[in-house]
């Protein structure tokens, strides 16, 4: 906070409330990390299912700043819903000259949320499981999550860049994610359909990434209906597209910020103190971006609420044909 409170973005100084709350915060910011428990509450507010997304984003080339000290990462997990509602609820800062971003670290931070949630059956219950992109990196945190009955699926767009260095142009799951509306009386039937067509014209020595996702997909859509019976549901929303997004935007707060307390502050020269500052930085930057989330989700949900009334009747809808 001493830092931070003198550049030039906070000079009229943080509101009183998020103020005493970076307080609160400071044992943990030292360590280079934050949870955020209160921005459960829109999850655990709402009667929808959710899901986890986690990756990292990069601040990169930080001017002034030790050249150990001028790339970092974010590693970052937010929950989000079927209507696309995201908000980060966990991240950690770190940079090569202090720790390396590898598979243990991102396992034990997902351990971390999840064991968070899974004390908190309600809220348990309504997660349906975790999108994420299924790298090296992450494969440690997702055979964790799936030992725990949490599927976790492809995040699409990572998914296509897969198919495409296997010379393949992703066509299927893309239409089941866009087109069909998903419920408990027609979804065993939708997952055949699709299953019957990746086997027909995806090239054999990619069907076993198709077939992987359709499991997934399968139970990831069961935890739904399990907690939500009578759910009807689209999928298009499911992928980690707003998060990257807001990842981006974050980065972009943070990178002038801490490139003028480098130059400012040669205490930050210092790695605990690096640490503590980025993570500082990056809790109070994260938590005005919430504040506006959470005003635009209100206005979309007039959005959400045309759609329902216009979403069309079983009679209605396009029929998957054998």
């Amino acid at each position: 906070m001493q830092f931070l409170c003198k550049l030039k973005s906070f000079e009229g100084g943080l509101p009183p409330v998020l103020e005493e709350w970076v307080v609160t915060k400071k044992e943990n910011l030292e360590t280079g990390s934050c949870l955020f428990s209160s921005n459960f509450q829109l999850m655990d507010a709402a009667e929808d299912p959710f899901f986890l997304i986690f990756g990292e984003f990069h601040v990169k080339n930080l001017k002034n700043a030790p050249i150990k000290y001028s790339k970092w990462k974010i590693f970052s997990i937010a929950c989000a819903n079927l209507n696309a509602d995201v908000q980060i609820v966990y991240f950690k800062t770190t940079t090569t000259g202090v720790q390396v971003l590898g598979s243990d670290f991102i396992k034990e931070c997902v351990q971390f949320v999840h064991s968070f949630i899974k004390e908190r059956p309600k809220l348990h219950n309504k997660m349906a499981g975790a999108v994420a992109n299924k790298c090296a990196a992450n494969i440690k945190a997702i055979s964790y999550l799936q030992m725990q009955g949490i599927p976790v699926l492809y995040d699409l767009r990572h998914f296509e860049n897969t198919l495409l260095r296997g010379r393949y142009v992703e066509k299927t799951f893309c239409r089941f994610y866009v087109d069909r509306t998903i419920c408990e009386a027609n979804i065993h039937e939708t997952l055949k359909v699709t299953r019957s067509i990746v086997r027909a014209i995806v090239p054999s020595n990619l069907i076993h990434y198709y077939e992987d996702e359709l499991l997934s997909l399968n139970c990831f859509l069961g935890r739904i209906f399990k907690s939500f019976s009578g759910k009807k549901l689209r999928m298009s929303h499911i992928n980690s597209n707003v998060f990257k997004g807001l990842g981006a935007v974050l980065a972009q707060y943070i990178h002038p910020d801490a490139e003028e307390a480098f130059e400012k502050f040669k205490e930050l020269h210092d790695p605990k103190k690096a640490v503590t500052f980025m993570a500082t930085l990056t809790a109070v930057r994260s938590q005005l971006m919430h504040a506006i989330l959470r005003d635009e989700q209100k206005i979309l949900k007039r959005l959400q609420m045309m759609d329902d009334d216009d979403t069309p009747g079983p009679s209605q809808r396009a029929r998957l044909n054998n």
